[in-house]
C-alpha cells in the first residue's frame, strides 16, 4: 500500500538536517527533491508523498468515495516542519510540487516563481480540503493511535462511519527460461 516508508524518512530527516545548515535566512525556502526511478516510479511517488504528508485513505461506510486524509499518521512534513516548505516528488518525466502545510513559509513557498512553474502540478492539503477533496487531521493526537484519528475525523467532518481504506499497487513480472 502507498503508506509510509522507512527509507524516504530516513533520506528526509538526512535532506532536512542538510537544509537547516545551509540556510542562513529565515526567508529562504527549503525544499528536498524525491526522484522516483524503477519499475513502478509512479506507485513509489504515491509513497513518498504519503510518508511526507502522512496521508492515508479514509472512506465514509454510507458514502463512497475513497477520500485522502493528510497527516493521518507519522509525518515528516510534521516532524521537520521548521526544517522543510516542501517537497518536489517525480519520477524522469514528470513531478509534483507538495506544500508543507505546516511550515511558517508556506505562503512564500505558495507564491514563489517555483510554484507558479509547476502550475496545477502542486499538491496543497489546505487548498484541496478548501475544496471538499481530503481531509486534514490537524489535531495533536499520538498518531500511533489510529483509533483516536479516526474519531476525531469523525467529528471535525461530521462523518460517523469513517474508516481507514489504503489502497495499494499491485504488480507481477513473469519469468520466461529458454
Amino acid at each position: 500500500s502507498h503508506t509510509r516508508q522507512r527509507t524516504t524518512a530516513g533520506r528526509s530527516r538526512k535532506a532536512a538536517s542538510q537544509l537547516a545548515a545551509l540556510a542562513d535566512r529565515d526567508d529562504d525556502i527549503r525544499l528536498v527533491w524525491h526522484i522516483a526511478v524503477g519499475q513502478e516510479p509512479e506507485a513509489l511517488c504515491e509513497q513518498i508523498i504519503a510518508t511526507l504528508s502522512g496521508r492515508r485513505g479514509v472512506v465514509d461506510a454510507d458514502e463512497l468515495p475513497r477520500i485522502e486524509c493528510y497527516f493521518f499518521t507519522h509525518s515528516d512534513f510534521y516532524t521537520r516542519r521548521s526544517r522543510l516548505d516542501g517537497a518536489i516528488v517525480s519520477t524522469l518525466d514528470n513531478g509534483r510540487l507538495c506544500i508543507n502545510t505546516y511550515s511558517d513559509r508556506k505562503d512564500m513557498l505558495r507564491s514563489s516563481s517555483l510554484a507558479r512553474h509547476f502550475g496545477s502540478a502542486i499538491l496543497d492539503p489546505n487548498a484541496e480540503e478548501s475544496l471538499g477533496r481530503c481531509y486534514i487531521a490537524d489535531c495533536e493526537i499520538d498518531r500511533n493511535d489510529e483509533q483516536a484519528v479516526i474519531d476525531y475525523l469523525r467529528q471535525k467532518y461530521r462523518r460517523e462511519n469513517l474508516m481507514t481504506l489504503d489502497i495499494g499497487t499491485l504488480s507481477a513480472s513473469v519469468l520466461h527460461e529458454s
